[in-house]
């Protein structure tokens, strides 16, 4: 029982270990759809989605061994907004206006800290 357990665990927990998260908290999103787009370390064309909740979003992707250049994009009828990332093995929060989505605020947290 217990090695089916572990069997069933240890995979998820890898799966932690290897992204970050990406959230943050977005004026207008609502429940708008939230994506990331990116090339990984090996060349491989990346992408997540996620809809918003009360102008809140989260986002896992994986960790990159080297500094990747990434777009968060917003699309509703109204609005189609790009704001561009550097990801690697951090965190990353954002907060702004999704009508001003390019001069948003990020940060960047070691996972962990």
């Amino acid at each position: 029982m217990l090695a089916t357990l572990l069997f069933l665990f240890i995979p998820e927990l890898s799966l932690q270990k290897d992204t970050i998260q990406i959230s943050g908290t977005l004026r207008g999103l609502k429940n708008k759809s939230v994506w990331i787009s990116f090339s990984d370390d090996s060349g491989i064309s990346r992408s997540y989605k996620t809809n918003g909740s009360n102008d809140f979003f989260t986002l896992k992707v994986p960790k990159q061994r080297k500094l990747i250049s990434a777009n968060l994009n917003i699309s509703s009828a109204n609005v189609k907004s790009t704001l561009m990332l550097l990801i690697n093995n951090q965190n990353i929060r954002v907060w702004g206006e999704i009508s001003d989505l390019p001069s948003a605020k990020i940060s960047y947290t070691k996972k962990g800290s």
